[in-house]
């Protein structure tokens, strides 16, 4: 099994994937009212020469922190008066130069956790009293030499919620076990601790031959490793009926079985998902009858870029909004020219310019 795809996998398909449900611009060119927002902190470190048409006051707060810090120079654009504490957080994040403007008195607990956790060298100016007992559990996921710090009797006292704290509690046991002494032993339950070793995907006991009623309830995970245990199984798989989620689950995550697989099965979504982890699958997509929308292939070239000789391109501009179109072109410059909007602002800024 091969951990990285794995990995991508999840972020892609569900846990239980038979169980998964069905997913004012007009001085800037000609034509009715553009129906988009335009999303100006994220196109502008992308292509700097649109600040002479940018609006600068349809830019929110909370994107001002990313955007100072891709363009620092912009700093007397930014309302820097409106920040929280969150906002010097993530700034500081990108741009520690910027501390000696800072307020921090604006920072909380969870301020200075993400802060630290990212810019330790701040810790000098923390007060570990605002810390909550949530706070360090984060930061010491990050940051795990702050444990000296901690005030584990804080964390470890009578009455706070025993699911309060769960999550982050195994988050820092997943980033360092050491830490598991300091754990209320009825803070996780008995599958909390199982899940945080190395254990088989599913345990089918000491039987040889799992029973025909308890077969049926199996879902495509719990048969790949029904297999991987015993492979007298295999005529006993139902590959044939498995869900098109199902499918994409052996495929993605199970390769050695691939073969067996029907990909007719494969639903428009699970062909988009697949091509994105796996594309050597694109020899055998039926890219004509798949009939992928303009969302579909804006991701699936934003991860695999090849396939644009399949794409149609012919979809009408108000079909994607610019939030849409701005994870490919941050990713993929090279598309930026199939945006008909983006290159008449640049014609627009470039004639500004002049």
């Amino acid at each position: 099994m091969q951990q990285n795809l794995i990995q991508l996998s999840k972020s892609l398909i569900p846990a239980n994937p038979e169980e998964e449900a069905e997913e004012n611009l007009e001085a800037l060119y000609l034509g009715p009212p553009y129906p988009w927002e335009i999303p100006w902190a994220g196109l502008l470190p992308i292509f700097p020469s649109l600040q002479t048409l940018a609006k600068w006051d349809e830019i929110n707060v909370d994107e001002w922190p990313q955007l100072l810090g891709r363009l620092p120079e912009l700093e007397h654009r930014c309302p820097l008066h409106e920040f929280l504490g969150n906002h010097w957080a993530d700034l500081l994040l990108l741009r520690p130069e910027f501390a000696h403007l800072c307020d921090w008195d604006l920072l909380i607990g969870s301020d200075w956790a993400k802060l630290l956790g990212g810019k330790p060298q701040f810790a000098g100016r923390c007060p570990w009293a605002r810390i909550r007992s949530v706070d360090w559990l984060r930061l010491l996921t990050a940051q795990p030499q702050f444990s000296d710090r901690c005030p584990w009797e804080e964390i470890r006292r009578p009455g706070i919620s025993l699911w309060q704290l769960r999550e982050e509690w195994i988050g820092l046991l997943r980033r360092d076990l050491h830490f598991a002494q300091q754990c209320p032993p009825d803070m996780l339950t008995h599958e909390d601790w199982l899940k945080l070793s190395p254990v088989k995907l599913y345990d089918f006991g000491v039987a040889s031959m799992p029973d025909q009623e308890m077969q049926s309830y199996w879902n495509c995970r719990q048969w790949m490793a029904a297999l991987e245990q015993d492979p007298k199984l295999l005529p006993e798989c139902p590959w044939k009926r498995f869900t098109s989620a199902a499918v994409l689950v052996v495929l993605t995550e199970f390769p050695e079985h691939s073969h067996r697989c029907d990909l007719a099965r494969l639903e428009r979504r699970h062909w988009r998902q697949l091509l994105c982890i796996k594309p050597e699958y694109g020899h055998r997509c039926p890219w004509e009858s798949i009939r992928f929308t303009p969302g579909d292939w804006l991701q699936l070239l934003e991860h695999e870029p090849q396939f644009a000789s399949h794409c149609p391109w012919d979809w009408q501009e108000n079909e994607l909004s610019p939030h849409q179109w701005l994870p490919l072109i941050r990713r993929r410059p090279e598309f930026a020219g199939r945006w008909p909007l983006l290159q008449e602002m640049l014609t627009k800024a470039q004639e500004a310019g002049r």
